[in-house]
C-alpha cells in the first residue's frame, strides 16, 4: 500500500511528464522581458498598476526538479503567462538534457500589498522557499 508522501512524490512526477511532454526542439529561445517589465529578485518589489513582473527559476523534468508559485492575492497581482527555453535543444531519443528556465509572468491589477512563495522542489521536497512582498501603486 501507498503511503501519502508516496502518492504525493508520484503526483508530482506525473504533473512534471505532462508540463513537459507537449514542449518542442523550437522552446530554446531565451526570455526577452518587454519595455518596463520588472524582474521578481528583491524581497520587496513595487509596481504599478497595469506593470508586468517575472520570476525565473530552473526546472528539470527528468529529475523532478521543479518551481511552486503562490499569490496570496491573485485581485492585486495575477499570474498571466509563462515562458520556457530549454538550455539544449532537445532531439528525439534523447534521454536527460531537458533542464531548462521557467520564465512567469505577472500583471499588477490594482493597489495594494500582497506576497508572493516561490518553492524550489525536487520530488516533492521543497529545496528553498523565496517570499517576495509585492506593493502596486497607482499609476498616474
Amino acid at each position: 500500500m501507498y503511503s501519502f508522501m508516496k502518492l504525493t512524490h508520484l503526483f508530482f512526477l506525473v504533473l512534471l511528464f505532462v508540463c513537459f511532454s507537449g514542449l518542442t526542439q523550437a522552446q530554446t529561445e531565451k526570455f526577452e522581458p518587454q519595455s518596463g517589465m520588472v524582474e521578481l529578485s528583491k524581497r520587496k518589489v513595487i509596481l504599478k498598476v497595469g506593470q508586468k513582473a517575472y520570476y525565473q527559476g530552473i526546472m528539470h523534468g527528468s529529475v523532478g526538479i521543479g518551481i511552486v508559485v503562490n499569490i496570496k492575492d491573485e485581485e492585486i497581482l495575477k499570474y498571466i503567462d509563462k515562458h520556457f527555453a530549454y538550455h539544449r535543444v532537445q532531439v528525439e531519443g534523447m534521454t536527460g538534457g531537458d533542464k531548462a528556465t521557467q520564465t512567469y509572468i505577472f500583471e499588477a491589477l490594482k493597489k495594494g500589498k500582497t506576497k508572493m512563495i516561490f518553492q524550489e522542489v525536487m520530488r516533492g521536497e521543497i529545496l528553498k522557499k523565496h517570499t517576495i512582498k509585492i506593493i502596486v501603486k497607482k499609476s498616474y
